[in-house]
């Protein structure tokens, strides 16, 4: 099942013409699991990726989840950078603000290392969670298939673009493979 679970993830990832990625890491199921695919694609391919977790401080525990997260992939031969949003709170919408920063300390680091395609865990459940979402918001076409691509420019100031290697990958199949690799759920 895993050598499935990988061959699928490496299918993905051949579409992407790069052999540079930075993997956003979130420290869930998903993100770990890509972690390991990523991994596994690096040392097969004898290329070097560069592993990113944001701490937001919207906790008072995210400093801790980071460290956590950094200290467990550390364990299995991948460094976890942990980059620090300093925020002041003062959004009307604190979520999309934190969405946002987090990708642009990751777009910043990783053009420092010359790097323009940031993996991301977002599976095959998250697509159909987000098209209810967007279905229940009210959205057009166009918002109604936000996933519809595995690589996108989300971002117009950063010439990086975001790649979802997992899309094809159920939930129940990244759970699979973290318990029976890292031995944690």
């Amino acid at each position: 099942r895993i050598k499935k679970i990988y061959s699928e993830f490496e299918k993905n990832i051949r579409k992407y013409d790069s052999n540079k990625f930075s993997i956003a890491v979130s420290g869930g199921v998903d993100s770990i699991a890509l972690t390991f695919l990523a991994k596994c694609h690096s040392i097969r391919k004898k290329i070097k990726y560069l592993y990113f977790t944001v701490d937001h401080k919207l906790r008072s525990s995210s400093t801790k989840e980071a460290i956590r997260t950094k200290q467990q992939l550390k364990k299995f031969g991948v460094f976890c950078e942990i980059l620090t949003w300093k925020n002041d709170k003062n959004f009307s919408n604190l979520q999309e603000a934190a969405r946002e920063n987090r990708y642009k300390l990751i777009f910043k680091k990783s053009l420092k290392n010359k790097v323009n395609l940031v993996l991301t865990a977002h599976q095959k459940n998250d697509l159909y969670e987000n098209f209810f979402i967007r279905l229940l918001r009210g959205s057009g076409l166009k918002g109604l298939s936000s996933f519809k691509d595995k690589k996108t420019k989300i971002n117009k100031n950063f010439n990086v673009y975001v790649a979802r290697p997992l899309l094809d990958i159920s939930k129940d199949d990244l759970k699979y493979l973290v318990k029976k690799t890292f031995n944690f759920n």
